[in-house]
């Protein structure tokens, strides 16, 4: 009977680490780790490859790129799509077009040149 209980916990173990399973099967695990040592050290394993994980995922994330040891994979990503967005044409051309008061003074100089020539060619077809 133990060995059939061991299988059935140790086949829950992982949802028992990551917190998924219902409260019945957990208050199940939980007791069943009390008291069977071989169930406890697979338990205890399963810990411990998660801190190693987290672990390797951040030494992996100082790879990257030159962020500091605190900052995750994720942080580097989104800081570069951010920079890589800022720097795109489009976002320049919206930001030249934020400020209006510098579009209309554009347009009015460029229709002040366009009435000069207009003015100039017609004194010179006239003369």
């Amino acid at each position: 009977m133990m060995v059939s209980q061991c299988e059935t916990t140790r086949d829950k173990l992982s949802a028992y680490r990551d917190g998924e399973l219902a409260v019945a099967d957990h208050i199940d695990v939980v007791q069943h780790l009390r008291h069977c040592t071989p169930c406890r050290v697979e338990q205890e394993a399963f810990e411990n490859l998660g801190v190693l994980l987290r672990r390797r995922s951040t030494d992996l994330s100082t790879v990257v790129g030159e962020y500091p040891r605190r900052h995750g994979l994720t942080d580097a990503v989104v800081s570069r799509v951010l920079a890589e967005e800022a720097q795109s044409w489009p976002t320049r051309v919206r930001r030249a077009f934020d400020d209006l008061h510098l579009v209309w003074a554009g347009l009015c100089a460029t229709g002040a040149v366009v009435v000069c020539a207009a003015l100039a060619a017609a004194l010179v077809l006239l003369a």
